[in-house]
């Protein structure tokens, strides 16, 4: 389920993310599975409106990639911005998520001019289906991201 690729336009692939994440939460609704939803975004240093290029959204993903389980979700939603989706609901796992996505971001990745981390922010949110729409998850967790947890 970790795959993130997309033969569609950017923006499309961007979307049809998005469609995906809330179409796993609803079927885990269903199945009456609460879910932990992180979204996890790279952090922007300098111009804030130059997006992310592939090579470090590359590099994100592989790092991510590794913490998923057959069970879990992960799609890229916007420019540097994966949504992660744990089947649990148990709060101390998605705290313990949280700092285990900061982790593997930090760790240095080499190039032809030097090492370097990754800067990420990490949101997380909820989600019960007697409780709310996944949209709401989701754009919970974007949230918590995008003010900087």
């Amino acid at each position: 389920m970790s795959d993130t690729s997309s033969d569609a336009a950017p923006e499309r692939g961007h979307a049809q993310g998005r469609d995906d994440a809330v179409a796993f939460l609803r079927r885990l609704g269903a199945a009456g599975a609460p879910a932990t939803v992180l979204v996890v975004m790279l952090d922007q240093v300098g111009d804030p409106s130059v997006s992310p290029d592939d090579a470090v959204e590359d590099v994100l993903r592989a790092r991510l990639e590794p913490l998923i389980r057959s069970t879990d979700l992960l799609r890229l939603i916007g420019p540097g911005e994966f949504v992660l989706i744990v089947p649990s609901g148990v709060n101390a796992a998605g705290a313990a998520l949280i700092d285990r996505v900061r982790g593997v971001a930090a760790l240095p990745v080499d190039a032809s001019d030097g090492s370097w981390s990754l800067a990420v922010r990490v949101g997380v949110s909820s989600f019960d289906a007697e409780r709310e729409e996944p949209v709401v998850a989701v754009d919970a967790a974007r949230a918590d991201a995008r003010g900087g947890r």
